[in-house]
């Protein structure tokens, strides 16, 4: 998305401003730009530390810049907001995030908790009342055990079914807060990803923005069906 690219190119100027003196939105950005450069936070005891150490390195700087660049150049999405309640995260539908960015924006990863490490399915992020369920549409034997197959697919452009992890029931805390998420002031954001891996590494997710429960069948895991939020009269984001 374009103002990822542009913040993000900005934090490697030699003149950028620290950390503490930009606005909220733009140190949740800063804090997403670190957490992909050091996901286990590379020892240091700030997020100005980490930015100061990148500026040092003014090659490394001008190809990060030229690389954004040329992404959001190469971009035919028209990315939209999450929607209301989540207004403040820099986080956009139908725009790619690599799990450490989102781990980052939703206030989940912290200088005390790195975004290294986590490889589960869903995170929920107390901080900003946040479900992300981080979908592998494909999962093969060789990356995934048979107790994490599960079975999530697009039911049709605008339904998603989803299923929880396996220690879920319906009535537990976090089940409860699936089926009321909306009454409880709560969000769940869907992001997706064809595999876990790729030629580069690790796969970014596409975020496919906010969803409401529908229905569920089952527990243990629950299976989950959820509705793509509309964010403009008469638009539909296909999960197709």
């Amino acid at each position: 998305d374009p103002e990822r690219a542009q913040v993000y190119a900005d934090l490697t100027l030699s003149n950028a401003p620290h950390y503490e003196d930009l606005a909220p939105r733009e140190q949740r950005l800063a804090r997403m730009l670190f957490f992909t450069l050091w996901p286990d936070r590379g020892k240091f005891d700030s997020y100005e530390a980490g930015l100061q150490h990148l500026r040092l390195h003014p090659a490394v700087c001008a190809e990060v810049r030229e690389l954004l660049g040329f992404s959001a150049d190469q971009s035919r999405r028209s990315p939209l907001p999450l929607g209301e309640g989540l207004m403040h995260v820099p986080v956009f539908s139908h725009a790619r995030y690599r799990r450490e960015e989102i781990l980052a924006a939703l206030d989940w990863a912290s200088l005390k908790r790195a975004a290294r490490g986590h490889a589960t399915g869903v995170a929920w992020a107390p901080a900003t009342n946040t479900d992300a369920l981080l979908v592998n549409l494909r999962k093969s034997e060789a990356d995934f055990s048979p107790s994490t197959m599960y079975r999530d697919f697009a039911i049709s452009p605008e339904r998603f079914h989803w299923e929880s992890q396996n220690a879920t029931r319906a009535t537990s805390e976090t089940g409860q807060r699936y089926i009321n998420h909306a009454g409880l002031g709560t969000y769940v954001v869907l992001f997706v990803r064809d595999r876990p891996t790729d030629d580069l590494g690790s796969m970014p997710f596409l975020c496919l923005g906010s969803v409401t429960y529908l229905e569920h069948q089952g527990e243990r895991p629950m299976a989950i069906t959820w509705q793509l939020k509309r964010r403009m009269p008469g638009e539909v984001f296909s999960v197709a």
